[in-house]
């Protein structure tokens, strides 16, 4: 009589068991090689930190920007090219919605688990030209500046000449700039209806002229730079008005008056001033008379890009 081992169902169960053991561990040796932190030095190229990478020690990379919601170590992530990570909070600058490359200028606080942490305290969008700082948004390319540093949950986006002031995710004002010179006229037709004295209209706190179009939009006319046609409401338009300001002669000369004064000499007070924008650079031109009677000028750059005074200076 022969007798069969018969096999007990547990060993089955053992090999399924250690079977899927084995895969499990593959699979996740698989998903740590693609996931794995890369290391951030201050010999990375795409990391500029001139005092190394050290607490309260200066630092600028770009990169994307994700929202993580980790506060307080941080509510953002840095995304570099190489796929390196740095942590970002700010407590000046909405990060929020933010869908582009940006350049992000810091200081580190934390450098736990090789994952640099910074306070963010500018960013720049190269491509659209903005320069975001103390919740101030500057747009060079439209010559606007946009100051929602008292406003904590509303922050500025700009996508395809289209500016946007949004609040809780929803935007509330959309902003568009016209170049009369390439638009001249839509700005004829836009100028002729503000003629007309029964054109509804205010003056914002900063001295700016709103007029109501007959399509219900409001415009702001700068003989420097354009048109600024905004769709809103009529409940918001005085609020924010006062948060709009235009970058043209007047703003320049008020901004920088004590370092155009002392730049140029015999200077007493600026009949004619003049701007036009080169790349990041803001080239003034005042004129003044002396005390002959004769004409002087004065040709000065200003890098708001970098918010820097430059003492590019010549007279004529």
């Amino acid at each position: 009589m022969t007798i069969r081992k018969i096999k007990s169902p547990y060993s089955y169960i053992t090999k399924t068991i250690v079977i899927a053991i084995i895969i499990m561990l593959l699979i996740g040796q698989v998903i740590h090689r693609n996931n794995k932190e890369v290391i951030i030095s201050d010999e990375d190229a795409l990391i500029v930190a001139p005092n190394g990478m050290n607490e309260g020690a200066f630092i600028q990379a770009s990169g994307y920007i994700q929202q993580d919601n980790n506060f307080p170590v941080h509510t953002h992530t840095l995304i570099l090219e190489n796929q390196a990570k740095i942590w970002l909070r700010s407590t000046s600058i909405n990060l929020n919605n933010m869908t582009t490359i940006y350049e992000a200028w810091g200081t580190i606080h934390d450098t736990e688990k090789w994952r640099l942490s910074i306070d963010i305290q500018w960013l720049k969008n190269h491509e659209n030209k903005q320069r975001i700082e103390n919740n101030i948004y500057t747009y060079l390319q439209q010559k606007l500046i946009i100051d929602l540093s008292t406003l904590n949950n509303i922050h500025s986006t700009i996508s395809n000449n289209t500016i946007k002031i949004i609040a809780d995710s929803e935007p509330i004002i959309t902003i568009i700039h016209y170049n009369c010179g390439q638009n001249k006229q839509l700005c004829e037709d836009y100028e002729n209806q503000i003629q007309n004295s029964e054109t509804e209209r205010f003056v914002s706190t900063l001295g700016h002229t709103f007029y109501k179009t007959e399509e219900n939009n409001w415009i702001l006319i700068s003989q420097n730079n354009g048109i600024y046609l905004f769709s809103w409401t009529d409940e918001d338009i005085i609020d924010f008005s006062g948060t709009i300001e235009i970058i043209d002669p007047a703003y320049i000369v008020k901004l920088y008056q004590s370092e155009i004064f002392a730049s140029c000499n015999e200077l007493e007070n600026i009949q004619n001033a003049s701007i036009k924008q080169e790349e990041n650079t803001t080239i003034l031109t005042a004129q003044w008379t002396n005390t002959k009677n004769e004409t002087i000028g004065c040709t000065l750059s200003i890098d708001l890009w970098n918010n820097k005074w430059i003492t590019n200076v010549s007279l004529f």
